[in-house]
């Protein structure tokens, strides 16, 4: 793994439980590379376990029960 990363995803639609155990790999990420940029990806009504994470720069929020259309639009705004 490079010293150093400018930006990770995080992408996780459900399972609250996988979603709350990703905490520890964003704390490590965090503490491996200070600078980075991390962004988490999950459908709404999943966001507010990970919003107030220090860790986190960014919560990307996937309408619940979402489309094509709002998943070709997630991934032009990504």
């Amino acid at each position: 793994m490079p010293d150093s990363l400018n930006k990770t995803l995080i992408i996780r639609f459900s399972s609250v439980g996988d979603i709350v155990l990703s905490s520890l790999l964003v704390r490590t990420l965090r503490q491996r590379f200070p600078n980075i940029h991390i962004a988490f990806l999950l459908k709404s009504e999943y966001a507010d376990l990970v919003r107030h994470n220090p860790h986190v720069n960014r919560v990307i929020e996937f309408p619940s029960g979402g489309s094509f259309g709002d998943l070709l639009r997630l991934r032009r705004a990504i």
